[in-house]
């Protein structure tokens, strides 16, 4: 199991999640092979603070104003997804593809970010501030009014830019980008 389709929910796993963190946990540490397939769910509403969603599939997933703090998140497919203004503190995103997700208005100021796709995503609003951002891919990314003040973006994947310094609208893609750490 572990294949799903663009809005593909299974239905056991959602009700498993209705039942609260611990059993959610439980559930997760017992079969670890399972991957949760919530796809295209709106889940707001939701207060699951320190759900193990690991590799869990939320393609077109409505997590607006969802806590989503201390998740481990890690490897999860968000593609599409849609955060706006949701809690997101000090949750653990590696690896986790965000492709054309819309992050709106969101604090990933203590939120664990390497290796993220977020190509193509609306980031508009963003907190990335102190962030390292190592291997973190932004080509197509709006980041219009994001914060990636003292942000390091070494060895990120950025659409070209004629100079990180500089506030531009280039290749199908919109930046705000100041105070960077040198490349």
């Amino acid at each position: 199991m572990g294949r799903f389709g663009p809005n593909q929910v299974v239905k056991e796993h959602l009700d498993r999640l209705r039942t609260g963190v611990k059993s959610w946990n439980a559930w997760r540490a017992q079969s670890p092979e399972i991957v949760p397939g919530l796809g295209g769910q709106n889940v707001a509403g939701f207060d699951l603070s320190g759900a193990n969603l690991r590799g869990a599939f939320l393609f077109n997933a409505g997590l607006s104003n969802f806590n989503l703090r201390d998740y481990d998140l890690r490897g999860a497919t968000m593609r599409a997804a849609k955060l706006e203004g949701a809690l997101v503190q000090g949750s653990k995103l590696d690896s986790a593809n965000l492709v054309v997700a819309e992050l709106t208005s969101l604090d990933l100021h203590h939120a664990s970010l390497n290796n993220a796709d977020f190509q193509g995503a609306k980031m508009e609003g963003v907190n990335l501030e102190g962030q390292i951002l190592r291997g973190c891919d932004f080509r197509r990314a709006c980041l219009a009014g994001t914060n990636l003040r003292h942000t390091n973006l070494r060895k990120a994947q950025l659409s070209p830019l004629p100079t990180p310094w500089s506030v531009e609208e280039y290749n199908d893609a919109c930046f705000i980008v100041r105070d960077l750490l040198p490349l």
